[in-house]
């Protein structure tokens, strides 16, 4: 990603993750990636400009998208930062894309110009006849 991502001048793009489930996991998966990708892509991290602020259900294997409809009650983010920034959004799964819209639409709403969403892989459905 990172190889890919250097090619395009990012030096005014803030780079963020879709908040994970819970700040454990939001750690885990993404501090320190979007802190080597930004450093690789010459990007700025927002990684610190979003936080969660209680737990919710993984929306891709519970189905409940709850926090879809309703970030605020789950996030906080730094409006005075986002403010008129190029952002590109990553996260480690798609599954519907409900999850990245609805993320989509929260920054734009906080002045963001969301201008790519990137996905470490796609959710795999097997169906059974």
């Amino acid at each position: 990603m990172a190889m890919t991502l250097s090619a395009l001048d990012l030096s005014d793009t803030v780079l963020v993750s879709i908040p994970a489930h819970d700040p454990y996991a939001h750690a885990r998966r993404y501090k320190r990636f979007l802190q080597l990708l930004c450093k690789q892509c010459n990007a700025i991290n927002g990684y610190d400009h979003i936080t969660i602020k209680q737990d919710r259900e993984c929306v891709h294997t519970s189905r409940c998208y709850d926090w879809c409809t309703n970030h605020a009650e789950y996030v906080d983010i730094d409006y005075d930062f986002f403010q008129g920034k190029k952002v590109v959004v990553i996260d480690d799964i798609c599954t519907t894309c409900t999850t990245a819209n609805s993320f989509i639409s929260f920054l734009q709403s906080a002045g963001a110009d969301v201008c790519m969403a990137l996905f470490l892989a796609k959710t795999k459905r097997l169906f059974v006849n």
